[in-house]
């Protein structure tokens, strides 16, 4: 009669351990599937927050290039417009967006190229309007993001 006793108190230890093992296990993939959630969370709201603050640089970029074409259109004194718009542009800043009209290249009196970016923090759309008469095209539309450090910068053109 011993001899039973003991052989069950034995077999029930080892599915004792058996359990404590699958728990802790279960345990422990529970927790990785939290992390892993938690991370993908954090990687859609930034990728949002990207998707929202392009959009906001792209719109701005929008605007500047209107105007820059109504002018181009419209004006009779194109060269002075320009440069008063330049004026204007450098002076104000719409919030957290700034625009940088940098470069106007003129032939004779008339411009050929002119470059502007759209900046918020960390990230820019940088734009270069070609004219030729009364008529503008784009010829480049690129975004650049420097990183924290400033080791580099990553240019996207569209």
């Amino acid at each position: 009669m011993m001899r039973n006793s003991i052989k069950n108190r034995m077999n029930t230890g080892g599915a004792l351990v058996i359990l404590v093992i699958l728990v802790v296990a279960m345990s422990l993939f529970a927790v990785l599937a939290i992390q892993s959630s938690l991370n993908e969370k954090k990687l859609s709201l930034k990728t949002k927050e990207g998707i929202e603050n392009y959009y906001m640089l792209d719109a701005e970029a929008e605007r500047v290039y209107a105007r820059i074409d109504g002018i181009v259109v419209k004006s009779k004194d194109i060269v002075r417009e320009l440069n008063e718009y330049k004026e204007f542009r450098t002076a104000t800043a719409d919030g957290a967006v700034k625009v940088e009209i940098s470069d106007i290249q003129y032939e004779g009196e008339f411009p050929t190229l002119v470059k502007y970016s759209v900046v918020q923090g960390e990230k820019s759309l940088n734009v270069e309007v070609g004219v030729i008469g009364r008529e503008t095209t784009v010829n480049r539309w690129s975004t650049k993001t420097k990183s924290d450090n400033l080791e580099y910068e990553l240019e996207i053109t569209d």
